[in-house]
């Protein structure tokens, strides 16, 4: 089992000295595909970083999806605080805060010409309010109006309050964002694994006779196929980070017309902030394009290939 285990990482450590090899052997050539590759990626890229970064922001426009619960009137303490645990205890609720009818007069006093409001009511006509905040999880419209009719046929709920033009708008906006950051992703992807594609089918044409000899000797396709392989595993991986480098310089371009747009329309700043984690994940990503493009085109094309007796 040792010696089958170092056989195995002996063959695999001759295919990427192989591949290495290839690949210095016409530098301009190799230099120019990863710049392709770069660009290539660089667009989806950035729009999954702006993606990943900007949907935390819209908590803050969440607020507009606020449940309001006006409660019967008068309400003993004992049922408020019991409606409250209630509340709070539902699923799909982040957090809920009771706003008393004595908290919402004195409110209502606070505004420019409400200050003597109290005078004129023979008693306080507002009501106590459960204001309801849904949690993040609720990412459609049709959870949000489910937990809506489920609040406002709780006991001592008169009335109940949806902003529901708001929140359609929102998780429209969102929708069609992470769909159109999705179909650049598979497109520029797919876009990845056709330029690898073409390139080492031509590298495998112009070894052909080496491919016929080397099946002559009895070399399996598995064994034949490992330095392409790895050519294309090495030419997404190196296109993926070339691209993520893109994208630093790109956002540090951007940095100061991104800061302003955000924080005007969010009311936040936006930190845009590219981790190892996430180089990482791009190099994986490239692995993974290079390696598509690379099997499936060889794969048909090496048994296509017959020794010549």
């Amino acid at each position: 089992m040792l010696i089958r285990g170092r056989q195995f990482v002996k063959r695999h450590i001759q295919a990427i000295k192989n591949s290495a090899k290839t690949l210095r052997a016409t530098p301009w050539a190799t230099a120019v595909t990863v710049l392709v590759l770069a660009v290539t990626l660089i667009l989806p890229v950035l729009f999954w970083l702006l993606m990943g970064h900007v949907k935390p922001l819209t908590n803050e426009w969440r607020e507009g999806n606020e449940i309001a619960l006006y409660l019967d009137t008068p309400l003993s303490s004992v049922d408020e605080t019991a409606l409250l645990v209630r509340v709070r205890g539902t699923e799909g609720v982040g957090h809920a805060t009771f706003v008393s009818a004595e908290a919402s007069l004195k409110e209502l006093e606070q505004q420019e010409g409400m200050e003597d409001i109290r005078r004129y009511l023979p008693n306080n006509p507002l009501p106590s309010v459960i204001n309801v905040m849904p949690s993040s999880v609720l990412d459609t419209p049709l959870k949000l109006e489910q937990l809506f009719q489920k609040l406002k046929h709780y006991p001592h709920v008169e009335q109940a309050k949806l902003n529901r033009d708001w929140s359609t708008r929102l998780y429209a906006v969102l929708g069609f964002m992470t769909y159109l950051t999705w179909l650049l992703g598979g497109l520029f992807g797919l876009m990845v694994v056709f330029i690898i594609r073409n390139l080492l089918r031509l590298a495998a044409q112009e070894h052909h006779e080496e491919i016929e000899v080397l099946k002559l000797i009895g070399a399996t396709d598995s064994f034949i196929i490992r330095p392409f392989l790895y050519t294309g595993m090495c030419l997404g991986a190196a296109g993926a980070l070339l691209a993520f480098l893109g994208v630093h310089a790109v956002l540090f371009g951007l940095s100061h017309a991104l800061h302003t747009l955000i924080s005007a329309g969010f009311g936040v700043p936006l930190v845009l902030k590219l981790s190892l984690l996430d180089a990482l994940r791009f190099v994986g990503f490239g692995l993974l394009l290079g390696w598509l493009g690379a099997y499936l085109p060889l794969k048909r094309q090496l048994a296509s290939i017959e020794p010549c007796h």
